[in-house]
C-alpha cells in the first residue's frame, strides 16, 4: 500500500472512530488528505458539538471553484412532527479555490437547552436536532424557489445529528441576578416536580369488550367535551364546517333491520336533546344496506345508500370517515380479512359536524331501535382521517437490497434487473451507476430480456456515462429480437405463445376467432371439403397460436401430418383442441375470447382462474382487469383485489400488469411504488415509463423525490423527447421548452427552447403556440424554417407584431377549448398595448372607453353569477369570469419594468436600447443584442410612458445655465408648484403652463 492510499485509509478510519466515540452520525463527509480536500468544492465543520448548549461556536472550513453561497442551519424536530430552523446563516464564497474558515456564534432559546422550572416555564419536547452546511453555486442558488431546497441541490454538503437531552435531563437555567429566598425556594420545588400534560380524549376507545344488541331501543351512549388545551380547542372549532373524523367498529350482524317502523335500525346515531338529527348518522336497512345521513353546512339533510349489503353471521370491521365534504366506508371481512367492500360519496357543500354538540348512540335510542347483533370494539378518532390499511412504500429498501443481492447470487435474473434499477436511480440508497451496470450485464448474460433492452437503450442514447455506440446497441436489440423469434420457433412440450391482444383494442378484437367464430367455421367447412389450403391454415394457426387459437406444437404437427394424408380433418381438429385445453395459455386465450368477444363474464372468470392456478401471468392480468372494472360475476368493483392480481402478474414479468400496478399505486396514493414500477419500465427504454417517472417526480407528492439520489424530473423528460417524434408526448416537449427558456439548469438556451415549443405546437398543443408567442413578444426571432414548420406564411414573419397576432389567433382557434380564454386575453392585451403605443389620442380614449364598458359588464356578470351560485350551480362560470376580469385588470400594466436588465446572449452587433431601473425609478441606456426580456424599449419616452407615472417623478432642475419658469406637481401638498429649470437635462415631470399641468 503506497503512502497516498495509507493516508486515505487512516483518515477514513479516524473519522469513523471519532463518529462512534462522539455518537455523531454524519450523513455525508468530505475526504481530506493532509488537511487538503480532494474535491474543488468542499465544506466541513472543524468542531461539532456533542449536545445542544446555550451558546455554541461553530467553525466551518470551506472552499469553492466558482462564486458560491454557503448555508449553515441548525434544525430541530419537535415531538409533534413540526420542524423548525433555530439558527440560519449564509455567507459568500468568492470562488478563488482557497481554503477559508468562518465562525458562527449561536445562542439558543432557554426552552431548547434548559429543563422546566419556575424561571423557565416552557421546555420544548425535541425529537431530534440536525446541524448541516451546504455549498451551492450562486447561479444555481438564485434559481432555487425555496431556500430550504439548497441542501438537497448542493453537491458539497455535510450533516450531523446532534444529541438532544430529554427535558428533565437538561441543566437548570442559571440564576444570574439576586433573587429573594421565596422565589429560590419555588424554583427548587418546581425542579423536583415532573409536569404532566392534561388528558385529552383525542382518540377515544368507546368500547373495548363485546356487547350484545337485541334489536330494541337500547344502545351505548357517549358524549364528548371540549379540549382543555386551547390550541386543540381552536382547531376543533375551525373544523366544524370542515370536519375530519374516523370511527372504527367491529360488528357481527345476526339479521337485517326487521323491527322498526321506519325500516331503519341504528348503527351510530348522533342527535341533540330535542331529538334533532346531527352529523353523522348510520342506519341499517331492511335490505342490509347502510343508510348514511349528514347535516350540511346550510342546514339541509342529505342521505345515501351503500351499493352493497353488510355480511351476515361473521365478524367484520367497518371504518367510517369524514373529510370535509366527503364520507367513505371500508369493510374488511372473510378469511384473514382479505375481502373488502368500499364506497365513498362527495357532497357539493361542506358537512357540519360538532362532536361536542348532542349525544352519540352506538346501537339504539329511545326513538330508533338498534340492529340485532354485536359490537366488538369501537374506536373514535375525533379529528383524524385514519387509513384502513398501511400505505405501500419503499422505506425498507436497505433490507430489500440485501435480499435481492442474495437472490441475485443464486442466479435470479429478475432480482439482478431490479437491483440495477434501484442503484441506477438511487432509491433510498446512494446511486451507484457502476454497480447498476454490472447487474445489467449479469442479467443480460443469463438471457434477461429487459436487462438486454436496458443495455441497448443506454448504448443507443449514450446514457449514464455509457458511450453512444449504435453498433453495440444494435447487438443487444438483435439479441432480444432473435431470442423472441427463437422462442416462437423452438418448442417444448409446455411452451405456449399467443398474440398480444389488449382488451381495449376493438380492431384487434374483431380480427380474432375461435371454434365458433365466423372465420374459423369457414376454414373448418373448407377443410371438411378437403381444401388443402384450409387444412394448412388451421395447422399454421395451431402452430403459431394465431387469431385467437391456442398453440400446441404436437397438435399442429399431427394436424399437418394427417391432413397431408387426406384423412378426416374434423377428427384431427377436435383432437388438437382437446390437447390445447390442457394448457394454461390456451385457457387464458379461451377466457379472453369469452370476455372480449362473447361478453360471457362467468365463463371468462372460470377460464382465467384455472389458468391463473397453473401459473399464467396473462390470466392474472385479465382477472385483475375484471375486478378493477367491476365485471367479475357476483362482485362489485374491488380495486384491492385487482391490485393483488396485477402485482402477481407484474412479478411474473407481465408488462401491462406492471403498468397497472403503477396506475393502482397512483390511485391508492402510493407514489413511491408507482414510481419504482415506472422506473423499471423506463430503464428498459419504454417511453411511457420514462414520461410517467418524470411526471411523478415533478409532482413529488410527500417529498418522495428527496429519497432518490439522482435527479429524475428533467432527466426523464429529456429522455422522453429523444424517442421517435411520433411517440413523444407534447407535454414533455413543453416541459423541456420551459427548462431551456427559464434556464432551469443554470443556463438559458433560446434555440433549444424554440425547437421544443415548435415540436409541441406541431403536435397541436396550444400551449406550445402560446409559449412561442410569448418568446416573440420578448424579442426572440423565428427563422424562415421555423415558420414553414409551423405552416405560417413567410410574410407574417416580416413583422413581430403580425407574427404575435397570428400565433395568438392560432392558439385561440385550436381544438383545445381550455386554450380559448387565456389565448384570447393575451391577444387582446397585445392589441390594446399596440393601439396605446402607436395610435392617436382619440383612438386611445375610445379604446379606454370600450375597456371600461367591458370591465363594467364583467363586474355585473360576476355579481350576478355569484348571486346564482347556490341556486343554479354557476360556480364554473363565476370562476371563468373572475379569472378573465383579473387578467383584464392587469392588461395594461407591464411587469416588465420590474425585470433586471438583460443584454441578451447573441453575437449580433449591439444596439442602443432603454431599460427601467426599478431602484432609481428612472430609464437608462444599455447595449442590446437579441433575446433578453421585456424590460427593453426603443426610446426613453417609450420607457417612461410604460413604466412610470410622470406625476410621481421627482423634480429635476437640470444641468444648464439658463433660468426658465416651469411647473411640477407636488404630491405632498397635492397641487402644482413653480420651479426654475436650467434648460438642459431634467425629466418629463414639468410643464410651461400651470393650467395644462392642473388639467
Amino acid at each position: 500500500m503506497d503512502d497516498h492510499n495509507r493516508i486515505l485509509f487512516l483518515s477514513l478510519l479516524f473519522t469513523v472512530i471519532c463518529s462512534l466515540v462522539t455518537g455523531l452520525n454524519p450523513e455525508q463527509m468530505s475526504v481530506v488528505l493532509n488537511d487538503i480536500p480532494e474535491s474543488e468544492d468542499y465544506v466541513q465543520f472543524l468542531n461539532v458539538p456533542q449536545t445542544l448548549t446555550k451558546t455554541m461556536s461553530l467553525v466551518t472550513k470551506y472552499r469553492c471553484k466558482k462564486r458560491s453561497i454557503v448555508g449553515l442551519e441548525l434544525q430541530i424536530k419537535l415531538e409533534s412532527g413540526t420542524q423548525k430552523n433555530v439558527f440560519k446563516s449564509m455567507w459568500v464564497c468568492e470562488g478563488n479555490s482557497e481554503l477559508k474558515t468562518h465562525k458562527n456564534d449561536i445562542i439558543l432559546a432557554d426552552s431548547i437547552v434548559y429543563q422546566p422550572n419556575y424561571f423557565n416555564k416552557y421546555s420544548a419536547l425535541i425529537k431530534s436536532a440536525k446541524l448541516r452546511v451546504a455549498l451551492l453555486e450562486e447561479v444555481k442558488w438564485r434559481l432555487v424557489p425555496h431556500r430550504d431546497l439548497m441542501y438537497d441541490l448542493a453537491e458539497a454538503k455535510v450533516s450531523y445529528l446532534i444529541h438532544v437531552q430529554p427535558p428533565y435531563s437538561r441543566p437548570l437555567k442559571p440564576i444570574r441576578d439576586c433573587v429573594r429566598w421565596p422565589y429560590l425556594f419555588l424554583s427548587q420545588l418546581s425542579a423536583k416536580k415532573i409536569l404532566k400534560c392534561p388528558y385529552e380524549d383525542e382518540t377515544v376507545k368507546i368500547l373495548d369488550y363485546p356487547i350484545a344488541l337485541n334489536g330494541l331501543n337500547f344502545g351505548l351512549f357517549h358524549t364528548f367535551k371540549p379540549y382543555n388545551n386551547l390550541n386543540l380547542e381552536k382547531i376543533r372549532l375551525t373544523e366544524i364546517n370542515e370536519p375530519r373524523l374516523t370511527v372504527s367498529m367491529w360488528m357481527y350482524v345476526l339479521e337485517y333491520c326487521t323491527g322498526s317502523i321506519t325500516n331503519l335500525c341504528s348503527i351510530m346515531y348522533h342527535f341533540d336533546w330535542k331529538n334533532d338529527y346531527l352529523s353523522p348518522l348510520l342506519f341499517l336497512t331492511v335490505e342490509g344496506k347502510i343508510h348514511v345521513q349528514m347535516i350540511m353546512k346550510n342546514g339541509r339533510s342529505e342521505a345515501n345508500l351503500t351499493p352493497f349489503k353488510l355480511p351476515l353471521h361473521q365478524w367484520f370491521r367497518l371504518v367510517f370517515s369524514i373529510a370535509s365534504n366527503k364520507w367513505s366506508i371500508t369493510i374488511n371481512y372473510g378469511e384473514q380479512w382479505k375481502n373488502k367492500l368500499e364506497v365513498d360519496h362527495q357532497f357539493n357543500t361542506d358537512i357540519r359536524y360538532n362532536d361536542v354538540e348532542g349525544i352519540f348512540s352506538f346501537g339504539g335510542s329511545e326513538y330508533v331501535p338498534a340492529f340485532k347483533g354485536y359490537f366488538g370494539q369501537v374506536t373514535f378518532y375525533r379529528h383524524h382521517v385514519v387509513s384502513p390499511r398501511k400505505e405501500d412504500d419503499l422505506s425498507k429498501m436497505n433490507e430489500n437490497i440485501i435480499l435481492l443481492k442474495q437472490s441475485a447470487c443464486t442466479g435470479h435474473t429478475d432480482s439482478m434487473y431490479m437491483l440495477s434499477v434501484i442503484l441506477a436511480n438511487g432509491i433510498y440508497v446512494k446511486a451507484d451507476p457502476t454497480q447498476s451496470h454490472s447487474f445489467l450485464l449479469l442479467a443480460s448474460m443469463k438471457g434477461h430480456r429487459l436487462a438486454s433492452l436496458a443495455l441497448a437503450n443506454k448504448y443507443y442514447y449514450g446514457l449514464d456515462a455509457v458511450p453512444r455506440q449504435i453498433g453495440v446497441a444494435y447487438m443487444y436489440f438483435k439479441y432480444v429480437a432473435d431470442k423472441t423469434r427463437q422462442d416462437r420457433e423452438d418448442h417444448k412440450g409446455t411452451d405456449v405463445l399467443t398474440e398480444s391482444v389488449r382488451l381495449n383494442d376493438d380492431i384487434m378484437v374483431k380480427e380474432q376467432t375461435d371454434e365458433n367464430g365466423d372465420i374459423f367455421n369457414w376454414l373448418k367447412h373448407q377443410a371438411k371439403q378437403g381444401v388443402l389450403s384450409a387444412q394448412l391454415h388451421i395447422g399454421r394457426a395451431l402452430y403459431w397460436g394465431a387469431q385467437g387459437l391456442k398453440r400446441n406444437m404436437e397438435s399442429a404437427m399431427e394436424y399437418f401430418r394427417e391432413s397431408a394424408a387426406t384423412q378426416d380433418p374434423t377428427a384431427m381438429y377436435d383432437y388438437g383442441i382437446v390437447l390445447l385445453r390442457k394448457n394454461p395459455q390456451a385457457l387464458n386465450a379461451l377466457g379472453w375470447y369469452a370476455l372480449a368477444k362473447q361478453k360471457n363474464y362467468k365463463l371468462a372468470a372460470e377460464y382465467f382462474e384455472k389458468s391463473h392456478i397453473m401459473g399464467n401471468a396473462d390470466a392474472s392480468y385479465h382477472l385483475g382487469h375484471m375486478y378493477f372494472s367491476g365485471i367479475f360475476p357476483g362482485q362489485v368493483a374491488n380495486v384491492d383485489k385487482a391490485y393483488e392480481f396485477f402485482v402477481w402478474a407484474a412479478l411474473k414479468g407481465q408488462l401491462e400488469a406492471g403498468v397497472m400496478v403503477a396506475y393502482q399505486s397512483i390511485r391508492g396514493t402510493s407514489t413511491q411504488l408507482a414510481t419504482f414500477y415506472y422506473m423499471m419500465a423506463a430503464e428498459a427504454g419504454i417511453e411511457v415509463g420514462t414520461f410517467n417517472v418524470a411526471w411523478l417526480c415533478e409532482e413529488n407528492k410527500k417529498g418522495f423525490v428527496s429519497f432518490i439520489a439522482r435527479e429524475c424530473q428533467w432527466r426523464n423528460y429529456n429522455l422522453s423527447t429523444l424517442r421517435e417524434f411520433q411517440f413523444v408526448d407534447p407535454y414533455a416537449l413543453l416541459k423541456m421548452g420551459d427548462y431551456n427558456w427559464y434556464g432551469c439548469g443554470g443556463k438559458q438556451d433560446l434555440t433549444k427552447a424554440t425547437q421544443f415549443y415548435m415540436g409541441a405546437a406541431s403536435k397541436g398543443s396550444p400551449h406550445g403556440i402560446f409559449s412561442l408567442a410569448q418568446m416573440v413578444e420578448e424579442g426572440v426571432q423565428l427563422k424562415e424554417t421555423d415558420l414553414k414548420r409551423l405552416g405560417l406564411p413567410l410574410e407574417v414573419g416580416k413583422s413581430n407584431i403580425s407574427l404575435i397576432f397570428e400565433l395568438y389567433n392560432r392558439c385561440k382557434e385550436s381544438h383545445n377549448t381550455e386554450a380559448y380564454i387565456p389565448c384570447s386575453i393575451a391577444l387582446w392585451k397585445v392589441q390594446m398595448l399596440y393601439v396605446w403605443k402607436h395610435y392617436h389620442l382619440w383612438m386611445k380614449v375610445s379604446s379606454l372607453l370600450g375597456l371600461t364598458l367591458v370591465t363594467a359588464g364583467l363586474v355585473y356578470n360576476l355579481i350576478k353569477s355569484y348571486q346564482q351560485i347556490d341556486s343554479a350551480g354557476n360556480m364554473f362560470q363565476f370562476l371563468m369570469l373572475l379569472c378573465f376580469a383579473a387578467q383584464l385588470s392587469n392588461g395594461l400594466t407591464d411587469e416588465a419594468c420590474d425585470l433586471p436588465v438583460d443584454q441578451g446572449k447573441c453575437e449580433d452587433p449591439p444596439t442602443e436600447r432603454w431599460y427601467f431601473d426599478a431602484k432609481s425609478k428612472t430609464c437608462k441606456k444599455f447595449k442590446f443584442t437579441c433575446g433578453g426580456n421585456r424590460n427593453n424599449f426603443l426610446s426613453n419616452e417609450e420607457c417612461i410612458g410604460v413604466c412610470t407615472n410622470v406625476c410621481t417623478l421627482p423634480v429635476e432642475y437640470g444641468r444648464g445655465y439658463t433660468s426658465l419658469r416651469r411647473y411640477y406637481f407636488n404630491k405632498k401638498v397635492n397641487k402644482c408648484e413653480e420651479f426654475d429649470f436650467s434648460g438642459d437635462g431634467g425629466n418629463t415631470h414639468m410643464t410651461a403652463s400651470f393650467s395644462v399641468k392642473v388639467s
